[in-house]
Order: C-alpha cells, then sequence, then structure tokens
C-alpha cells in the first residue's frame, strides 16, 4: 500500500513533493511532541508551586510548633548548665559579712529594709542596675524561674558565678 503511494505520488507530483510531505508530516510530529512536553513540563511547575499541599502544611506547621518549644527547652537547659559549670569551678567567693537579712525584709520575694535602701544609694545601685541590669536578667532568664523565690535564689546563683565580670567586682 505503501508503495503503491508512493509510486503514484512520484509520477504525479514528482519526488521533492514526496520528501516535502515527509518533512512537513515530521515537523508537525516535533511540534506536537513540543507541546506535550512544555504542557507537562507547565503542569509539573504548577503543582510545585502549591506545595505544600493543606494537609502537609498543617503537619509542618505542627512540627514547627514543637521545634519552637523544643529550642526553648534547649536554652533553658543551656543556660543551666552553663550556671552549673561556672559554679562548679569558679573560686570560692569572700565571705560577706553581712547577710541580704541586714538589709531586706525577710518574707519573698524580698524588699530592702531601710538599711538596704540606705546602701542602694549609696553604691549608686540605680546606676547600676541601668547599666547592667539587662545582662543580669537574662542570666536570670536561662534559668527559667517559676516563681519570686526562684528568681531570689537564682539571682544570688547568677551574681556568685558571674563574680569575675569587670562591673561586679568594680
Amino acid at each position: 500500500m505503501v508503495d503503491i503511494l508512493s509510486k503514484f505520488i512520484a509520477e504525479n507530483f514528482g519526488l521533492s513533493f514526496f520528501l516535502g510531505v515527509i518533512v512537513v508530516a515530521g515537523l508537525i510530529q516535533v511540534i506536537i511532541w513540543f507541546v506535550k512536553t512544555l504542557l507537562k513540563h507547565r503542569n509539573i511547575e504548577n503543582k510545585i508551586n502549591e506545595l505544600p499541599c493543606e494537609e502537609h502544611k498543617a503537619i509542618i506547621d505542627k512540627q514547627s510548633g514543637k521545634l519552637d518549644n523544643i529550642s526553648s527547652l534547649l536554652n533553658n537547659i543551656t543556660g543551666q548548665v552553663e550556671l552549673l559549670v561556672k559554679m562548679a569551678t569558679s573560686v570560692p567567693s569572700k565571705q560577706l559579712l553581712y547577710t541580704a537579712a541586714d538589709f531586706s525584709e525577710k518574707h519573698s520575694p524580698r524588699k530592702l529594709n531601710a538599711n538596704g535602701e540606705l546602701l542602694f544609694s549609696d553604691i549608686k545601685g540605680e546606676e547600676f542596675l541601668d547599666e547592667n541590669g539587662a545582662f543580669l536578667l537574662d542570666e536570670i532568664a536561662k534559668l527559667n524561674p517559676k516563681t519570686a523565690l526562684d528568681v531570689e535564689n537564682m539571682s544570688l546563683a547568677v551574681l556568685r558565678v558571674n563574680s569575675d565580670k569587670d562591673f561586679l567586682s568594680d
């Protein structure tokens, strides 16, 4: 059948027409293949742009929240470990001649009494806290205190651990 058709075309239209038909048919095939490939790639690109889907987005968000919690816990643990290491390796500080009870009321949270207020004023405590309070509060926050008593106890530990800092030794 193909031989008869090619013979008919060769006799009536010539060989160049036959070759032209073959070339045009080949070009049409290439164009069809190109369009199909292009549409397939656009479909894939659209799917990629829509990632993650709603179902997986919820799962990712949930895991992200868990990672935030874990990160927060690790920061707290890091602060506590740093404090313990510093306490274990620090040189014991000199014994104070006075106790906290000499300068503050005994109930928790402690508040300065008259002697404490006078000492706080004499040593320019307000100025000291303006300059260094953020550092001390950050160090205490690393220990994740839960109560006012925790803050009180941890404050003393933070001061002892950081007693080698210049701003505490001046």
